[in-house]
């Protein structure tokens, strides 16, 4: 059985790759053209009747957890970047935003077949569990 990622707990969930609210908020939810590239392989293309892409690197508790919560978290900052008009971002949806960011990342990641991967397992480790901003927010 595959581990999670951030817990090493078993990965018993499945993660959305990219959001649903940032896919309805994209207006990318009706049928399209995927095109992928997994590890060395040669880019593989798809149609889809859903955009979603999900990775099954996660566990239920953390993709329930901090993930959702920082997901609630980042949501009305980006709905606003997406918006027409402009948007002052103070130190906190800074931070926010990049902590999404690289959490993004590091799930992203898991789509590689091959190692090795750029984030250590430590590195997942301590972002989950042990991340002051994280604590702050409590996410964690």
């Amino acid at each position: 059985m595959r581990t999670c990622i951030f817990c090493e707990g078993p990965a018993d969930s499945k993660e959305h790759a990219w959001p649903l609210w940032l896919i309805r908020q994209l207006g990318a939810t009706e049928t399209g053209r995927v095109e992928a590239q997994r590890g060395r392989q040669a880019p593989n293309t798809w149609r889809t009747a859903k955009a979603e892409l999900t990775v099954r690197f996660v566990c239920t508790c953390c993709n329930n957890g901090w993930m959702s919560r920082l997901e609630d978290h980042v949501k009305p900052i980006v709905v606003g970047l997406l918006g027409d008009k402009p948007v002052t971002l103070d130190r906190d949806d800074q931070t926010t935003l990049a902590v999404w960011a690289v959490k993004n990342a590091m799930v992203y990641e898991a789509l590689r077949l091959e190692a090795p991967w750029f984030f250590a397992n430590s590195e997942r480790r301590l972002y989950a569990n042990r991340c002051d901003y994280c604590r702050r927010r409590q996410y964690g």
